[in-house]
């Protein structure tokens, strides 16, 4: 049963309970000699429990009869990658520059720019965004007064909105989720960038996940796989 019929139930439960304790309570009261109270509130139980009984069945079987929440639908795609950035090896702290031994000196990152459109036939309420990057394409990064890179982050637009994100870093992944518009209209999209490490020495692939949820549908999963140099080729 869903969280509403729990709540009925529970109610339902403790109001029967009191009104049994209060007739209960009368037949203690009363002298056993005095057969009217005692039929009075045995009557009186017989009653609540049918009563209760009967509710408790129209409850199950309203509980079966929900909807089926609705299942979004999206497109979700990356359209191209830009603003290329780099990093030099001796700017890095020994730490950060062990992360990339198998690069070269020179290394590079690019922002690449992600499309979720809503192809549900119907609007999303409280729609959010999830996306799951690996580990492994972190950017390199220097704190303020800080001449070297001494840290590795993730930077997005996702960050623009921050009273609802939520972040969960982890050994093999960055989980980034943010809730960004109180609704997604019917075919509209949602536009954001992701800026990741790349390897140019070698041909490769990216694998991300995007997810679309929202308060008033089943969400939805999708695997991107990224090309960056096909990507980056298309957008010079």
């Amino acid at each position: 049963m869903k969280c509403k019929y729990i709540i009925t139930f529970v109610i339902i439960s403790i109001i029967f309970i009191g009104v049994c304790c209060y007739a209960l309570n009368l037949v203690l009261k009363t002298s056993f000699s005095d057969n009217s109270n005692i039929d009075r509130a045995i009557q009186i139980g017989v009653i609540l429990a049918a009563i209760y009984a009967s509710i408790i069945a129209l409850i199950t079987a309203a509980s079966g009869l929900d909807p089926k929440p609705k299942q979004i639908n999206s497109i979700i795609s990356v359209k191209e990658a830009d603003d290329e950035k780099i990093y030099y090896k001796k700017d890095m702290s020994d730490e950060v520059k062990n992360y990339f031994k198998a690069y070269p000196d020179k290394i590079f990152s690019y922002k690449f720019h992600f499309v979720v459109k809503n192809e549900s036939d119907f609007d999303l309420k409280k729609p959010t965004i999830t996306i799951r990057i690996p580990s492994n394409r972190k950017c390199p990064y220097n704190k303020k007064n800080s001449s070297q890179l001494t840290e590795r982050v993730i930077t997005t637009n996702l960050y623009g909105y921050p009273k609802d994100l939520k972040k969960l870093d982890s050994v093999e992944h960055i989980i980034l989720s943010n809730n960004l518009l109180p609704f997604l209209n019917k075919g509209e999209q949602i536009p954001f960038w992701v800026r990741m490490i790349i390897n140019n020495q070698f041909p490769e692939q990216i694998s991300v996940k995007v997810s679309l949820n929202s308060e008033n549908a089943e969400g939805l999963t999708e695997e991107v796989v990224i090309n960056p140099k096909e990507l980056i080729s298309n957008s010079k």
